[in-house]
């Protein structure tokens, strides 16, 4: 491929917030949905299952944003890492629908498989992204750490 193409390739595969923003806001009204068909909603259970979402979402971001210091991998923003974790909306979206239609034993293979793709889809992105990255020692890391702590475990 030429610069060009490589580019345009990258612009059409680059991530963007829409559709993860959707599909958050879609779960937390799928979640509301189902708690009043069992007859147990109240307003602010979307204010609750909201900020729930956000403060698991903003500290799986940060674990993640951990993670890829350590590993030196500097070319994902942080609006990226917010895109591809959020991802996962889309999933849990899809396993409610699931659970809607079919219900009982079926929808736990659902949620596994979802799990499973989810999983596969954030170890292709991280990889792509982290090509021409060094090898990462973590025993270097956890070592240098442990001196500059001054850990001592048996004194």
């Amino acid at each position: 491929m030429t610069k060009t193409e490589e580019q345009h390739h990258r612009t059409l595969l680059s991530p963007d917030l829409y559709i993860p923003l959707m599909s958050f806001m879609t779960f937390i009204l799928m979640v509301c949905l189902s708690r009043g068909i069992g007859k147990e909603f109240r307003p602010e259970l979307i204010s609750t299952y909201t900020i729930n979402c956000m403060f698991f979402a903003i500290l799986e971001m940060l674990l993640y944003k951990l993670i890829l210091l350590i590993v030196r991998v500097k070319t994902l923003s942080l609006l990226d890492i917010i895109a591809f974790l959020n991802y996962k909306f889309v999933g849990l979206c899809l396993v409610l629908l699931a659970q809607f239609v079919i219900g009982g034993w079926i929808t736990t293979g659902i949620t596994v498989y979802f799990s499973i793709r989810f999983v596969y889809y954030m170890y292709a992105e991280l990889r792509s992204h982290a090509e021409g990255v060094a090898e990462v020692d973590i025993g270097n890391y956890l070592f240098s750490f442990l001196q500059m702590a001054r850990f001592r475990p048996f004194s």
